[in-house]
């Protein structure tokens, strides 16, 4: 005659949280030692964010081919590895300010410049 087994004849013993096997040898645990480096890895400084171009350009074909254009002709690129838009455009407003206003107008704008630059968010 064969006997049902059901879950009520069934019954589980558990000594530990992972000490589910069928042998009675207790379970040894790892240790873990943390690796410490001995030399201090610097953090990286993070540039500031009011530097760095965030936004899309929305700049016509023909005006990039400009700037594309203009690079060769710049003489402040030369000592520079990477030359960005965001370079040139840079470039191209300071002579415009240095060499097309009056100094008034030009002290004024730098002036406004630099406390607009000082009240913009730093992330």
């Amino acid at each position: 005659m064969l006997t049902k087994v059901n879950l009520n004849d069934k019954g589980v013993e558990i000594k530990g949280t992972n000490d589910f096997g069928r042998n009675n040898e207790p379970v040894k645990k790892k240790v873990m030692t943390p690796i410490i480096n001995k030399g201090k890895i610097p953090a990286p400084e993070k540039p500031d964010q009011r530097l760095v171009p965030s936004k899309t350009a929305k700049i016509s074909p023909a005006v990039l081919l400009k700037l594309n254009t203009l690079k060769p002709f710049i003489q402040e690129q030369e000592g520079m590895d990477k030359t960005s838009i965001n370079n040139i455009i840079d470039m191209l407003v300071e002579n415009y300010v240095d060499t097309n206003l009056t100094n008034r107008h030009s002290k004024g704008y730098k002036d406004m410049y630099k406390r607009l630059y000082e009240m913009l968010e730093n992330k």
